[in-house]
């Protein structure tokens, strides 16, 4: 079957002179990202078809990712990440709270929202653990090759959920899940 079923899109930060910025940057103020030496990529707007959402799929789409960012010398991988809001302001604090104390990036590089997420939708809480049930397996991905958030999230009220930035150092990502990614790749074609 020679049909598409998954597709991405990937900004490169030399192409900004001609796209203006990344999406990211409608949300966040990225001064602190754009900051860091080394080449940015933001990856956004994955699509799957439902037939194919499945784990060889996003396999098969993140081997072409990791191969082009390894043969194109990318530093970084920076993205959003949504989470639905909840009606339950102390789960909503609890995923940012777990987020941040367990990924979130050093403090002079957090980036800032443009749009806070409103008082009314968080609240104080002790602990972070539901925070950590209720996070997306995309993120949850993310988190597992080494990625951060960047800071307090987004609130987008047009899809009533909080984007997170989200920040991969290539560095830090490890060497088994990039050969694992190249593999899988080979062995599709």
């Amino acid at each position: 079957n020679d049909s598409v079923v998954a597709t991405t899109r990937l900004l490169a930060e030399e192409q900004l002179k001609h796209t203006g910025d990344f999406y990211s940057a409608s949300e966040f103020d990225l001064s602190p990202i754009k900051a860091l030496h080394g080449r940015k990529l933001e990856v956004g707007r994955t699509c799957v078809a439902a037939d194919y959402r499945n784990g060889a799929t996003i396999a098969l789409l993140w081997s072409g990712i990791a191969r082009y960012i390894i043969e194109n010398r990318y530093d970084y991988l920076l993205g959003c990440g949504s989470i639905p809001l909840s009606q339950d302001p102390s789960r909503n604090q609890s995923i940012i709270q777990h987020l941040m104390s367990k990924h979130g990036l050093p403090e002079n590089q957090q980036v800032q929202p443009l749009k806070p997420v409103p008082a009314n939708l968080l609240t104080d809480i002790s602990s972070d653990e539901a925070g950590q049930e209720a996070i997306p397996p995309l993120i949850k991905a993310y988190t597992r090759l080494g990625a951060h958030v960047g800071g307090a999230p987004c609130w987008d009220p047009d899809f009533d959920c909080m984007d997170f930035l989200v920040l991969l150092s290539l560095e830090a990502l490890e060497n088994r899940y990039a050969k694992h990614f190249l593999r899988e790749k080979q062995s599709a074609a």
